[in-house]
């Protein structure tokens, strides 16, 4: 029996706000747990291109860190020994689910899957009032990552990047290959983590003489703070700081070279965004991070006729 394909019902109206992109420079509609992910990726970037200290990304965030580690259960259940990707398969398996739920008293299960099986779930969720009000799938972190650094390597194709990475001695052939598919995640973060950081290097200056331009005090307090890098992210936390830097980005973004080069660092940001957030289990840094990837990706989509 095959089984109709039927469109998402919601019980109550959707605030299209989340998915509409803000004026760069109004802060106000952005949720202040996106916006502090935001200012401590920009922290570290700013942090990295005055000093001197060779610390990593992770390294940086696992010293800021103020979010305990919560203790969970964590329990195995029956193997099924029959083909996951079947329907049959994924029906018994979120049965199974719901019975458990109830038994422990609880009222939502969150199934999280790989991309392969995410979509059949979700329809036969929408299949099903039993399902519908219960579970709520969820694609893996690292197939979303995946994506995403996919999408990073097509925007990126013919940029000369792929030849940066070879005559760095970063990649080689077959490696880069690979991670411009999207095809390998630790590989593939690494590289793109060094040539953001190699970038903010060549924007820190541009930026904080920008901010002396404009006789902003914020300009010397960047650099006074760079050895302290919680007071660096205090100072790039005010909305005046977050304005001016997207103000100094409108003044070189008439250069297509910048603009473009801007883009592929506004989505390692993005990138780097949602990887804090799985992480440091912060919700809505990760959902931050996915409404700004739908927002890049279609800004940097061109519309085929």
């Amino acid at each position: 029996m095959l089984l109709q394909k039927r469109e998402p019902l919601f019980s109550s109206p959707v605030q299209t706000e989340w998915f509409i992109a803000s004026d760069p420079d109004d802060f106000g509609p952005m949720p202040k747990p996106v916006f502090e992910s935001r200012v401590k990726v920009l922290a570290f970037a700013l942090w990295r291109a005055l000093s001197d200290e060779k610390v990593g990304w992770t390294e940086y965030n696992q010293s800021l860190s103020s979010n305990p580690t919560q203790i969970s259960a964590i329990g195995y259940l029956p193997l099924i020994l029959k083909p996951a990707h079947e329907f049959t398969t994924l029906s018994l398996v979120m049965n199974r689910c719901v019975a458990l739920a109830v038994k422990l008293g609880k009222k939502h299960v969150i199934l999280t899957v790989d991309q392969a099986l995410y979509y059949k779930i979700a329809e036969l969720r929408w299949t099903s009032e039993h399902f519908y009000d219960r579970i709520f799938p969820r694609m893996g972190g690292l197939h979303i990552a995946f994506n995403f650094l996919k999408a990073i390597g097509k925007h990126m194709t013919g940029s000369g990047l792929a030849e940066l990475w070879m005559r760095s001695e970063l990649l080689w052939e077959g490696a880069v290959s690979r991670v411009l598919q999207g095809k390998a995640y630790a590989k593939g973060m690494r590289p793109h983590k060094l040539t953001f950081q190699a970038l903010w290097r060549i924007l820190c200056p541009k930026f904080l003489a920008f901010l002396a331009e404009q006789e902003f005090d914020e300009a010397e307090k960047c650099s006074d703070f760079v050895s302290n890098p919680a007071d660096l992210e205090h100072v790039l936390g005010s909305h005046s700081v977050s304005r001016h830097l997207n103000r100094s980005c409108k003044k070189f973004v008439d250069d297509r070279n910048f603009g473009f080069l801007w883009t592929y660092v506004d989505m390692v940001s993005t990138l780097l965004m949602f990887t804090r957030g799985i992480r440091n289990v912060d919700w809505e840094s990760y959902f931050g991070a996915l409404t700004e990837c739908s927002h890049i990706l279609l800004s940097t989509t061109t519309p085929t006729t």
